[in-house]
């Protein structure tokens, strides 16, 4: 599990991001200004959840799920 809050303007958060993505944590949760787009995907974790607070939005990434787990 990562937690990731990195400054709300700061231009590395994709490269950062697109790092773990290739590094595959189980879930990440990454907080960010509600204006930034985060990708739907990042290498095998997909975005299943976005929650919105005022100028602060949380991206919910995790594995998906094996075929019969």
């Amino acid at each position: 599990l990562v937690f990731l809050d990195a400054p709300y303007r700061d231009e590395e958060l994709s490269g950062v991001l697109e790092s773990l993505g290739r590094v595959a944590p189980a879930r990440i949760l990454c907080e960010h200004h509600a204006a930034r787009q985060l990708p739907a995907t990042l290498g095998p974790l997909h975005r299943t959840r976005v929650a919105t607070y005022g100028l602060t939005r949380i991206s919910f990434y995790e594995q998906e799920a094996e075929e019969g787990r």
